[in-house]
């Protein structure tokens, strides 16, 4: 039986999702409550790694279970299991052939921007007090919509495919909040974090556009800009 699980997390106390050898990770804490649930060792696969300190209002994850269980009630179970700020918000079995990573379509990241101080936002969002050039970042962000080789703007250098597709690059406002959302076939680590550290050095004038537009043609060197991981939230990952 394979069970498709969502989850959000808050992953400003984590080491990432991804286990590491002793550090606190979200995959450790799902994978451990749910192998006390069956009374067996279970591995978990999600739809993509998350790095530390970055967040997720529904990241997606698989597993293997060997006998039915009644899923309501697991997923009740799980979420007394397991700290505060980790939420199973469902759980619902679906195909064998169905795999959280490689069936995913397309991935939905968001990043948030705070035009004023505030320590209870320090863990979500950037605090940002530069002059905010619209028109500029949004000649910046056009470059980006569409199929590229990104392997400028990621962290891994080894022998994989670079070649994403951006769908949708979009600009908006929420009171004191300058929020990104970008939507794509997939990412590589770091990617959408340099990015939006890229965009936000353009807006800086630390760089021209045409910086962004020789970076994305795959021969050039590595961006130099990273926004920090806090900002950036996984909102949704597609299946079609």
């Amino acid at each position: 039986m394979r069970v498709k699980g969502i989850i959000s997390y808050d992953g400003s106390h984590y080491y990432g999702f991804q286990i590491q050898e002793n550090k606190i990770s979200i995959q450790k804490l799902l994978q451990d409550a749910i192998s006390k649930i069956m009374n067996k060792e279970t591995k978990i696969f999600a739809s993509g790694r998350t790095d530390r300190g970055v967040h997720a209002l529904n990241q997606v994850i698989h597993f293997d279970i060997d006998e039915y269980r009644d899923l309501n009630k697991m997923c009740y179970a799980l979420n007394k299991l397991l700290p505060n700020d980790i939420f199973v918000k469902s759980l619902q079995e679906v195909d064998l052939s169905f795999h959280a990573r490689y069936s995913a379509t397309k991935k939905h990241y968001r990043y948030l921007i705070s035009r004023k101080r505030n320590p209870f936002l320090a863990n979500y969002s950037l605090f940002y007090f530069y002059n905010f050039n619209e028109e500029l970042v949004k000649k910046g962000m056009n470059l980006f919509l569409g199929e590229h080789n990104f392997i400028n703007f990621c962290s891994n250098k080894e022998k994989e495919e670079y070649i994403r597709t951006i769908y949708e690059f979009n600009l908006s406002y929420n009171d004191d909040e300058i929020v990104f959302d970008i939507i794509g076939s997939g990412f590589k680590r770091y990617m959408v974090r340099m990015i939006i550290g890229t965009i936000l050095a353009l807006n800086n004038k630390q760089i021209d556009l045409s910086y962004i537009e020789e970076r994305l043609n795959g021969k050039y060197k590595t961006t130099l800009y990273n926004a920090p991981s806090q900002g950036l939230y996984l909102v949704e990952v597609s299946y079609d």
